[in-house]
């Protein structure tokens, strides 16, 4: 048993190379490749299941005729909205009414087109002869707004504006 413990010593005793030999060897002076790894593709992603769950950063094609009442940029008119409200105000011919309507509301909108021009104006409220002029003086304003956007893209906007005057007699 004792003797063969020796053997197996001898066995795994190697001898050092000459100094000549160490000093020839280049380590650490030569690039060597390493082990590539594949590329990594992701997975596709799931197939749709039809509902909306999640808001993928996808900038979608924006329509040219669809007008759009939500957007990330909205149509403004040059001066602001108070600007415009003083206009309506300036411009609007309160003749047609009576006189002794007291507070007559409306909700006026329309469409901003792309190119700042205002179309399809509508007014909603109790007194028509109030809504008529609401649309005369709205029509009425030259003035081109800025487009609503969306991407960075002009997009038709529907625009409303709540209009209360007072008319006493």
């Amino acid at each position: 048993m004792l003797f063969r413990n020796r053997r197996l010593l001898q066995k795994v005793e190697t001898p050092p190379p000459p100094i000549s030999k160490q000093l020839e060897t280049t380590t650490g002076l030569e690039n060597q490749e390493g082990v590539k790894a594949p590329a990594y593709t992701p997975p596709p992603p799931p197939p749709s299941t039809g509902t909306k769950t999640s808001t993928a950063e996808v900038k979608p094609q924006v329509s040219e005729t669809q007008v759009y009442s939500e957007v990330e940029q909205v149509a403004e008119f040059p001066g602001g909205i108070n600007a415009f409200r003083n206009k309506v105000s300036s411009n609007f011919d309160g003749s047609a009414m009576n006189g002794d309507e007291g507070t007559v509301k409306a909700e006026v909108t329309f469409v901003v087109e792309r190119d700042g021009s205002i179309t399809d104006v509508k007014a909603k409220g109790s007194n028509p002869d109030f809504n008529a002029e609401a649309i005369r003086t709205i029509k009425s304003i030259k003035n081109k707004w800025t487009p609503a956007k969306i991407n960075g893209q002009s997009v038709r906007y529907r625009f409303r504006l709540p209009l209360t005057m007072n008319f006493e007699g």
